[in-house]
C-alpha cells in the first residue's frame, strides 16, 4: 500500500513516542514488584519437595493486576490529555498529577472498568501458568524424573523477569487500550469541533495487513465503524486515530472503503471508550478466599488507630449533614492509585436504613473511610457485582469494610466486632479476586 500524501509524519513521531518511551519505561519502573513476587515464588518452588507444597501464585496475580492496572491508569490520563491539547505531555506521570487529574464521574467508571477486568486478566493468565508448569512436572515425572530434576530447570513461561515478553505484551495492550478510551472521551466532548477521525498505523514493516487496509482510512466519529475497528485491533496493535477539523479533510475526501476485507482479533472488535471495556470477550475470573491466598484471620492483624468522631447526642439531621460534609464530593486516590469518589448524596442514602443509635455507632468512624481506601490490610473484588471491599482492623476490636459500586463510588460501609464469625466467612467479603494484601 502506497503512503497517503496527506498522512502527516509528525503524527507517526508522536505515536511512537508514546508505545516505546512511555509503555517501555513505565514497564520497566512498574513490573520490579512484579518481578520481586515471581522471584520469590520461583524461590519457593525450588525449596519444595513436591507439587502439594507449592504455594498459590496468589503474591503473581496481586502484583500483575496492579502493574497492569498501573500501565492502563497512566495511559488513559495521557489519551484524555493527548487528544484535547493535541500533542504529548512529559513522558513521566507520578501521583501527584493523579491526584491534580481533573477526574469526573466517567473518567472515574472507565479506568474502574478497565481496572477490574486487567486484575481477572491477571488471575486467569497467572492460574494458566501454574496449570502448565503443573503439566510440565508430570511430564518429567512420567519420564522417571524427579520433583528436583523439573524445579532445578522450569521456566515461567514470558513471566520471566529477564525476559518478561508475556507480561509486556499484555501490559502494552491493556496500555494502548485505556489510552484510546481516554482518548475518545475528548473526542466525543469535541466532535462539533472535529467532527471526523482518520485511522493511523504506524507505517513500518511490522503493521498487520489487515491493518494496513485501514491505514488512512476517514469515518465521522459518529460511523458505526469506529464502533469495531477503535484500536488496538490485536495484541500489541500500535494503531490509532487522529481527529480532523472539516477543514483538515483531503480535497478529494469521499467516503471509505477498506482495501481488502477487515479481518481484526475477534477478542478486540470494540471499542473501549464506549463499552469501558479492555476487550470483547468477557473472562471468567479465578476467584480465592484468604485461607487459599495465605492471609491471616483477623486475630493477627495490628489495630490501627482510629480517628473517632463524637457522636453522642447528635440528631439525624446533624449526622446526616455530618456524612455529607466528610464524603464532600471529593475524589481520593486508592491504595492501588485508582481514583473513587465520594458522593455526599449517600449520606441520605445510607441514613435511611438505619435507627438512630445504630447511625451514631457507625458514624464514630467516618474518619476512617478514606484511611481505608488509602490504607487498608485487604482490598477484594467480587466479580458477580464488580464491587469492591476495602477491609482494616482499628482498635476496639473493630473492623471497618468500605464497598465501592463498579463504577468506583462509595455505595456502603459496615462496621463490625473483629469477633463476628462474618469477618472470616469464605462465603462474605473475604473471597474473590484479592486486589491488595497488606
Amino acid at each position: 500500500m502506497l503512503r497517503h500524501p496527506y498522512m502527516p509524519a509528525a503524527y507517526q513521531t508522536t505515536r511512537y513516542e508514546i508505545f516505546t518511551r512511555l509503555n517501555k519505561r513505565g514497564f520497566r519502573v512498574d513490573s520490579q514488584p512484579l518481578s520481586n513476587a515471581i522471584q520469590d515464588t520461583k524461590a519457593k518452588i525450588r525449596q519444595a519437595q513436591s507439587l502439594a507444597e507449592i504455594p498459590p501464585f496468589t503474591a503473581i496475580a496481586v502484583e500483575y493486576g496492579k502493574l497492569l492496572s498501573t500501565g492502563i491508569l497512566k495511559a488513559f490520563i495521557k489519551g484524555y490529555d493527548a487528544s484535547r491539547q493535541r500533542r504529548i505531555r512529559k513522558n513521566s506521570i507520578d501521583i501527584k498529577e493523579l491526584v491534580a487529574f481533573d477526574w469526573n464521574l466517567d473518567n472515574v467508571a472507565a479506568v474502574a472498568a478497565f481496572s477490574r477486568e486487567a486484575f481477572i486478566m491477571a488471575g486467569v493468565q497467572t492460574e494458566e501458568l501454574r496449570q502448565a508448569l503443573f503439566e510440565e512436572a508430570k511430564k518429567v515425572f512420567a519420564s522417571g524424573g524427579t520433583y528436583l530434576d523439573w524445579a532445578n530447570s522450569f521456566d515461567m513461561h514470558g513471566f520471566e523477569p529477564e525476559n518478561p515478553y508475556h507480561l509486556r505484551t499484555n501490559y502494552d495492550t491493556a496500555a494502548n487500550a485505556a489510552y484510546a478510551a481516554g482518548q475518545w472521551q475528548q473526542i466525543e466532548e469535541y466532535k462539533l469541533y472535529f467532527p471526523y477521525l482518520r485511522y493511523v498505523t504506524m507505517r513500518d514493516e511490522k503493521v498487520r495487513d489487515e491493518h494496513w487496509a485501514m491505514d488512512g482510512l476517514i469515518y465521522p466519529v459518529d460511523d458505526p465503524f469506529w464502533d469495531s475497528y477503535t484500536p488496538p485491533n490485536g495484541w500489541n496493535c500500535r494503531c490509532s486515530v487522529e481527529q480532523l477539523l472539516e477543514g483538515e479533510l483531503p480535497d478529494d475526501y469521499a467516503p471509505m472503503e477498506p482495501d481488502t476485507p477487515v479481518r481484526v482479533d475477534p477478542m478486540f472488535k470494540n471499542n473501549p471508550g464506549k463499552s469501558k471495556a479492555l476487550y470483547s470477550a468477557a473472562l471468567d475470573a479465578i476467584e480465592t478466599n484468604w485461607k487459599e491466598a495465605g492471609l491471616p484471620p483477623w486475630t493477627d492483624y495490628p489495630a490501627a488507630a482510629a480517628d473517632l468522631i463524637n457522636t453522642d447526642g447528635m440528631s439525624y439531621e446533624e449526622l446526616i449533614e455530618l456524612y455529607a460534609n466528610i464524603l464532600a464530593d471529593q475524589y481520593v486516590i486508592d491504595v492501588n492509585k485508582m481514583p473513587v469518589a465520594l458522593l455526599a448524596k449517600k449520606a441520605q442514602k445510607f441514613a435511611e436504613n438505619y435507627k438512630l443509635p445504630d447511625i451514631r455507632g457507625r458514624f464514630r468512624y467516618l474518619n476512617c473511610i478514606r484511611d481505608a481506601i488509602q490504607n487498608p490490610y485487604e482490598l477484594w473484588l467480587n466479580p458477580d457485582n464488580k464491587r469492591l471491599y476495602y477491609i482494616k482492623k482499628y482498635d476496639k476490636n473493630v473492623v471497618l469494610i468500605v464497598e465501592i459500586g463498579r463504577n468506583n463510588q462509595l455505595e456502603y460501609f459496615n462496621v463490625l466486632l473483629q469477633r463476628d464469625t462474618k469477618l472470616d466467612n469464605e462465603e462474605y467479603v473475604k473471597t474473590g479476586v484479592l486486589l491488595y494484601k497488606k
